[in-house]
């Protein structure tokens, strides 16, 4: 399976639905972390998606956005207990269908950024991760791009991503999860890429792997 999301805590890891040679996975996996082994069934999403992005609490995790057979974007909000086997739970609907889009949270605020429509999107919207209930439009990024995001509690971060292929960006933004506004400059990647990954800790983010433009 490639193009999942990725969720969990302090204890579990967890993979969300991704793109198979056959119709795009519904499968929702896990494994403890610290011990050896495969990853197990969880249960199952309420489609097959791809692309879907997560943001986790230590307690819930909500699966947002992807994209079902034939790339079609959706605005699904659902979640699952980290902690407890079982098939996801509606939250709600984003105001935009999308995929490949980033997102990011705090214990009571979920973010979600940019994606495509198909059409590439920089427009923001957030929700409550503990209360259902479709999400609030927050506003709109200064560049629109596809991209990945990770945070702390306090910081999300949005990394790389692309304009349309094949061009890539190298810009790195932050928001304030607590409040609205709009992206102020954190830096620059390396390089161009998209498709990079973020593994976070409270101080501390590092981006890994992805593409790289020749732009």
């Amino acid at each position: 399976i490639s193009q999942s999301g990725g969720a969990g805590n302090e204890i579990r890891a967890m993979l969300l639905g991704g793109s198979t040679p056959g119709p795009n996975s519904n499968e929702i996996q896990y494994t403890t972390l610290g011990t050896q082994g495969k990853f197990q069934d969880f249960g199952d999403l309420s489609s097959g998606r791809q692309t879907v992005a997560a943001v986790s609490t230590s307690v819930q995790a909500t699966a947002t956005a992807g994209a079902t057979d034939g790339d079609s974007p959706q605005n699904i909000l659902e979640y699952v207990n980290i902690m407890t086997l079982g098939n996801a739970i509606d939250l709600g609907d984003l105001q935009t269908q999308r995929r490949a889009n980033g997102a990011f949270g705090s214990p009571v605020r979920g973010v979600v950024v940019a994606g495509c429509t198909p059409t590439i999107i920089g427009n923001i919207e957030f929700f409550t991760p503990q209360s259902k209930g479709n999400a609030t439009n927050w506003g709109e990024m200064n560049k629109r791009r596809s991209l990945y995001a990770f945070s702390n509690s306090t910081r999300g971060i949005m990394a790389g991503g692309s304009l349309g292929y094949p061009n890539f960006v190298n810009t790195i933004d932050y928001y304030t999860i607590a409040q609205t506004g709009n992206a102020v400059d954190f830096g620059d990647l390396a390089s161009q890429t998209v498709g990079c990954t973020g593994i976070p800790s409270t101080t501390r983010g590092i981006i890994a792997v992805g593409r790289v433009g020749d732009n």
